[in-house]
């Protein structure tokens, strides 16, 4: 490593920047100047890398995820090249192909977001004030869902939900007139989208980023295929066998789970 990079590291080792770990960098002015300086060896640092055809990438795999909701040119592409060069995959968030079209709010999506992404880079200057206050907002729930174990709590949210999804389906399955019929609609409604939420977070620790994508592609897809299913032939037939698969999915993950465990 040639003399320049070793003095940027050098000069980092006389700073107090410990506090910018796991944080956000929405506000400078929050920032304290050792951080500031910090921010400005590093880059340098990585661009000194760069220059000489060192790999800086910190990451084998992982996510992140750009959510602007401004047009954008210098940012969205200083973001992309930011990614690239730490070794992570990018994934625009495109808030009318999401949950938020259908009024998921702030926190939920953010939450959501975290359980996958190891960065967020987010720009909302559209309107003054409101910009602002929608990434504080996004910035403490991700924070909030952190320190309340939420991140932590997959499995246990999965199998909830699980619960209530087969139980839903056993009472649309056996519903002997259209009142239960229709009450369990409603329970399978109140948690399908949080299942598969859940659900899906789990697809980048088993898969490639590359195949992340496809995974998720062909999870919809057969989402698809079932409403056809559903739609040609009686939901009688159809709702057992889901909550049996449901089941084996519950219980299989534990396992796997558990196998990873003994593993490590």
């Amino acid at each position: 490593m040639d003399a320049k990079f070793t003095e940027l590291v050098e000069q980092l080792n006389g700073l107090d920047f410990k506090g910018m770990y796991g944080s956000d960098f929405l506000h400078t002015w929050d920032k304290t100047t050792d951080e500031l300086k910090a921010l400005y060896i590093v880059a340098d640092a990585l661009r000194e890398l760069r220059e000489n055809n060192v790999s800086s990438k910190i990451f084998d795999s992982g996510l992140a995820v750009s959510l602007f909701r401004d047009n954008s040119t210098r940012t969205r592409f200083s973001f992309s090249k930011a990614a690239n060069l730490l070794g992570l995959e990018l994934q625009d968030l495109d808030e009318k192909k999401s949950q938020i079209a259908h009024g998921e709010t702030v926190r939920e999506t953010a939450t959501m977001i975290s359980f996958m992404a190891d960065v967020i880079g987010i720009r909302d200057d559209m309107y003054i004030g409101k910009g602002d206050a929608y990434m504080a907002e996004v910035s403490e729930s991700v924070q909030q869902a952190y320190e309340d174990g939420v991140l932590d709590r997959r499995y246990q949210l999965l199998v909830c939900y699980s619960i209530v999804f087969v139980l839903g389906n056993l009472v649309m399955a056996l519903a002997p007139n259209f009142q239960v019929l229709f009450i369990s609609r409603i329970i399978l409604g109140s948690v399908s989208g949080a299942l598969l939420a859940v659900g899906v977070t789990y697809i980048p620790e088993f898969l490639s980023p590359q195949q992340t994508s496809l995974a998720i592609s062909v999870l919809y897809v057969a989402i698809s295929v079932a409403l056809a299913f559903v739609t040609t032939f009686s939901y009688r037939h159809l709702t057992l066998p889901t909550s049996d698969l449901v089941f084996i999915s519950v219980v299989g993950g534990r396992v796997i789970n558990t196998l990873i465990g003994l593993c490590r």
